[in-house]
C-alpha cells in the first residue's frame, strides 16, 4: 500500500510544551477507484486486521498487543464483525495513554447508527449495534507513552 502524504494537509497543534502533528494521508489507489482518506501515523506497525462473521450465540475476544503488559508504540490493529443479530462489546477495563482529544493512543469503535466513540485513559465501555450493523474496532498508539491496553468481548446473542 503506498500513501502520499500532502504539506496542505498537516495541522500543528501546540499542547504545552510539546507540539503535536497530525498528518492526514490519502491512500494512493487505481486511477478508477474512489480516494479514501485516513490519520496516518509515519511509522505504524500493522496489526493483523480481521473481519468475522460471528454465528448467533458466538463470542469473540479482542486484546491490545502483549496485554495485560504494554502494549508497544506505533501500533495500528483493526477488527471488524458482523452478526445477523444485534452485536455487543465489552470493554470492562480499559488502560490507554491520556491525551487531549485522544490525538495519541486511542480505541475507536463504531457500529451502524450507534454513533462513533472515541476512548482514552482510564475508561470502560458497553456498546451496541444493531442487528444486522456491522462493528468496527481501531486501536493505535503513538511513539510515546504506553499502557496496559484492554481486552474485550464482542458478543452475537442466541
Amino acid at each position: 500500500m503506498q500513501y502520499r502524504i500532502s504539506v496542505a494537509k498537516m495541522r500543528f497543534y501546540v499542547l504545552f510544551p510539546l507540539l503535536v502533528l497530525v498528518v492526514q494521508a490519502e491512500e494512493m489507489k487505481a486511477p478508477s477507484s474512489a480516494s479514501s482518506q485516513r490519520f496516518f501515523h509515519l511509522f505504524t506497525t500493522q496489526c493483523t486486521t480481521t473481519n468475522t462473521a460471528l454465528t448467533a450465540g458466538a463470542t469473540a475476544t479482542i486484546q491490545s498487543p502483549n496485554y495485560p503488559s504494554n502494549y508497544n508504540n506505533n501500533y495500528y490493529c483493526k477488527w471488524t464483525y458482523t452478526c445477523a443479530k444485534q452485536l455487543t462489546l465489552s470493554c470492562p477495563s480499559i488502560q490507554l495513554q491520556w491525551s487531549l482529544f485522544c490525538y495519541e493512543d486511542a480505541l475507536l469503535v463504531w457500529g451502524g447508527s450507534a454513533g462513533y466513540k472515541t476512548l482514552c485513559g482510564s475508561t470502560s465501555l458497553t456498546y451496541t449495534v444493531a442487528t444486522g450493523s456491522t462493528l468496527s474496532i481501531v486501536f493505535k498508539t503513538d511513539w510515546w507513552w504506553t499502557a496496559n491496553g484492554f481486552q474485550c468481548t464482542v458478543a452475537c446473542p442466541a
